[in-house]
Order: C-alpha cells, then sequence, then structure tokens
C-alpha cells in the first residue's frame, strides 16, 4: 500500500510539472492548440482521466510535430488513466509511457521535462512496478544540468513552482542509495525554493530536519548477530556499547570492532553495513568465538 500511495504522490507531483511547462508554451502555440489544452486541464482538474487523456490526442493532431513537453505530459495522463483503472492498467500502459518519453529524448536528449520525467519516475515508482532509483539518480542529474537552460526558456515564475520537485526528487535518489550528505544537500535546496505550499513541503522539512540532526551518517535501524553461538546476541549487542538509533559512521565501525576483540570472547569480529531503507540503516555484526577450555583429567 506504501507503494502505491507514493507512486499517487509521483504522479501528481509529475502532472504539475507537466501542467507548468505546458502551460509556459501556451502563449506562442495556435488558437486551436490553447484551447484543446485548456480542456485538457478541465478534465484533470475535474478527475475526467480519459476525457484528458482524449483532449491531450487532439492537441498533439494540431501540434503537426509534437514538442518533447507534449509527449511527456501525455505520458503522464496516461499513467493517471492506468492509476484509475487499477494496478495491472497501470502496468499495461507503462510501456507505452516509456516509449513517449524516450520519443521526446530522441527530439532533444537534453529536454528538462522528459528528462525530469523520466527520472522522477524511475525514482519514485516502487522497484516492484518496474522502478530503478539507481538509474534515475543519473537520468535526474542530466535534468539539474538542463535547469538553468529551462529557466531561460520559460517563465522565471512558473519555474519557480517546477525546483522543488526536481530537487526533492534527487533528494529521495540518493537517500535511497545511502548518500545522506548528498541527499541533505538536495532537500535544502528543495526547501530554499519552496516559494508558496506544496504537497512535497512537509517531507521535505523532515528530511533536512533528520539529516542535519544525524549529520552524515544514517540512523541504525536494526543490528543482526551472525556467529554467536555461546553468547547471546543482546550480549553482543551491549558490548558495542550504545543504543539502537546512533548513527553509523566508519569511526564508529572500527571502534565497534575494537570492543569486541578486546572483551576476549572473539576470535575475530566483522562489522558490516547492511541495506539502506528509508534514510535508515541495518547492521550486522559477525564473530567467530573463542572455543571454550577443554579440561581433561587424567
Amino acid at each position: 500500500m506504501d507503494g502505491l500511495l507514493r507512486m499517487k504522490k509521483t504522479i501528481l507531483c509529475l502532472v504539475i510539472v507537466g501542467g507548468v511547462l505546458l502551460s509556459a508554451q501556451v502563449t506562442s502555440a495556435s488558437g486551436s492548440f490553447r484551447l484543446q489544452l485548456d480542456e485538457v486541464h478541465q478534465a484533470l482538474f475535474e478527475g475526467d482521466f480519459s476525457r484528458a487523456l482524449q483532449g491531450i490526442d487532439r492537441a498533439m493532431k494540431v501540434a503537426s510535430d509534437p514538442a518533447p513537453e507534449l509527449l511527456a505530459y501525455r505520458a503522464l495522463i496516461l499513467t493517471l488513466k492506468g492509476r484509475e483503472g487499477g494496478l495491472w492498467e497501470l502496468l499495461s500502459l507503462a510501456e507505452e509511457n516509456r516509449r513517449l518519453v524516450e520519443k521526446a529524448l530522441q527530439k532533444d536528449p537534453t529536454n528538462f521535462m522528459a528528462l525530469f520525467v523520466r527520472g522522477s519516475s524511475q525514482v519514485l515508482t516502487p522497484e516492484e512496478f518496474g522502478g530503478d532509483p539507481f538509474a534515475g539518480e543519473k537520468t535526474l542529474e542530466k535534468a539539474v544540468t538542463s535547469f538553468p537552460q529551462a529557466e531561460r526558456e520559460y517563465d522565471p515564475v512558473l519555474m519557480s513552482g517546477v525546483a522543488p520537485y526536481l530537487f526533492y526528487t534527487l533528494g529521495r535518489a540518493r537517500l535511497y542509495r545511502g548518500d545522506s550528505a548528498g541527499a541533505l544537500k538536495a532537500f535544502e535546496e528543495s526547501q530554499k525554493r519552496i516559494l508558496f505550499p506544496l504537497p512535497i513541503e512537509e517531507e521535505v522539512n523532515q528530511w533536512v530536519t533528520t539529516l542535519t540532526l544525524y549529520g552524515k551518517g544514517l540512523p541504525i535501524e536494526n543490528i543482526s548477530i551472525r556467529g554467536n553461538a555461546v553468547t547471546r546476541g543482546e550480549v553482543v549487542i551491549s558490548l558495542l556499547g550504545f543504543p539502537q538509533g546512533k548513527r553509523y559512521s566508519e569511526e564508529w565501525r572500527q571502534n565497534a570492532t575494537r570492543k569486541l576483540l578486546a572483551t576476549g570472547l572473539f576470535e575475530s569480529v566483522e562489522v558490516h553495513k547492511g541495506s539502506v531503507k528509508n534514510g535508515t540503516v541495518d547492521i550486522l555484526v559477525e564473530v567467530v568465538e573463542v572455543p571454550p577450555i577443554q579440561w581433561n583429567y587424567l
């Protein structure tokens, strides 16, 4: 369920951005094209995604050579329509969405809108539904590079509503990879660029607070012990000398290893940084215990 809610937020963010960028192009478009886009926006406002899709298709027919932004926006509306129809319809439309964005990037490999749509979808869509946060981060880095040009091409006021989403999504990608320092930098940039209420504002503020509190280290969620046949796991954790929730760092890892070896209970100790999820990290401690003394009586 969390994954679907996150996907819903993703779609909302992308539609807002897509509508902003398309609206910025309307001033130079034909009257018929503007009318079709007005109908699309009205249909989206009413939640009629099928009618919105029909409207965007008519707009694309009016435009003899659809701009990359228009292709990317159609992909967003397809996603909305798929979500309305349920998970299977959503998944069935994913390939068409991908083709639309790829076509947009073929027209202009540096197009900000197409890069943003692709990168955000890769990062914020759950992996079980085809997301790829690592590839998404690379795509968003390209979008960041293209952003100054987009700011020059579009209305600066309108672009002020786009920038927070760009850096928010980049922060999520870096967080997934475990780069908390880079994530903090991106979330701070997003926070700085929020000039009016946005759906992501509360989450951005929470991440800035959390990552600032814990610095460059991630808070530890779970600690697992492996190889302890005699020494109980809770004893090993207590010997580490810190409560769960303390941040992980390389310095702590080295100190924890020395502490456990100094007890004389273990021949070897290895402390591993495990998986990173939702801004926290799991720790695995592998030990080889000192064999018990064998007393032989003659």
